[in-house]
């Protein structure tokens, strides 16, 4: 089986220009006035030229645009050098939805072309995506409310400490429960944020509290939090 990703654009040789230049795909063949293939990746990218506002397919009630939108299927491309790589996609017209992200596996980009169409890039360090098969410890949160359509979808999440403080949390949504949320969908509900536990202590009421490091942090700037033992799942599985 061959795969070949079709990516709608309003302006054919803007297109071709911006995967060229910023995605550093050469032209391939010319398939007609309104359709260029990118060649340099894995698959094939087909660039096809189509006016906002028409319709997808027959019958259908959504209609393209081109400013920036959900892109229920996007392109995530692996590179090396995910810092060069941003800045090359910015210059040749690009948007960044999200900045640079560490993760377990390596590091993330989120980012839409010209014509609002969401892609990824993506670092892979270590073991890459198979770091994810090692278990870790999470941190119960709920979550409160949906707040961005950019791929694959964020949302905001509140963490109490343990001395009762809320703090919020911004995070992509399959991070935090496997559910298929989206603005639509009923809150608050239940979520989990993986997290790096620091050390535990027992405070003089005999509750133990653990330290914990989150990745991404409160919208405030902190990683680090004292949370209830109960509140942190997975961590006698992890401690070993």
């Amino acid at each position: 089986m061959e795969m070949r990703v079709c990516v709608d654009v309003s302006d054919l040789e803007a297109g071709i220009a911006f995967y060229r230049d910023g995605l550093g795909l050469r032209l391939g063949r010319r398939l007609g006035s309104k359709w260029a293939e990118m060649l340099g990746a894995q698959a094939p990218i087909d660039l096809l030229s189509n006016e906002a506002g028409t319709l997808p397919v027959p019958g259908g009630t959504a209609t393209r645009e081109y400013t920036r939108h959900w892109t229920p299927v996007h392109v995530d491309l692996a590179v090396d050098d995910i810092e060069a790589a941003v800045q090359r996609s910015l210059k040749a017209g690009a948007r960044l939805d999200r900045e640079i992200q560490t993760k377990k596996w390596g590091k993330v980009a989120v980012l839409a072309d010209p014509f609002g169409n969401g892609f990824c890039f993506l670092q892979f360090t270590g073991r890459g995506y198979d770091e994810l098969l090692s278990k870790s410890p999470a941190i119960k949160v709920r979550i409160e409310r949906f707040v961005d359509e950019s791929n694959p979808g964020w949302a905001e999440c509140s963490l109490v400490d343990a001395s009762g403080i809320v703090h919020l949390i911004e995070e992509k949504v399959p991070i935090v429960t496997a559910e298929d949320l989206d603005a639509r969908s009923t809150y608050p509900r239940e979520g989990i944020i993986e997290c790096t536990v620091i050390s535990s202590r027992r405070l003089a009421d005999g509750r133990e509290t653990l330290s914990v490091y989150v990745d991404r942090g409160s919208v405030s700037g902190r990683t680090r939090f004292e949370v209830l033992r109960e509140q942190v799942v997975g961590f006698e599985e992890s401690a070993g």
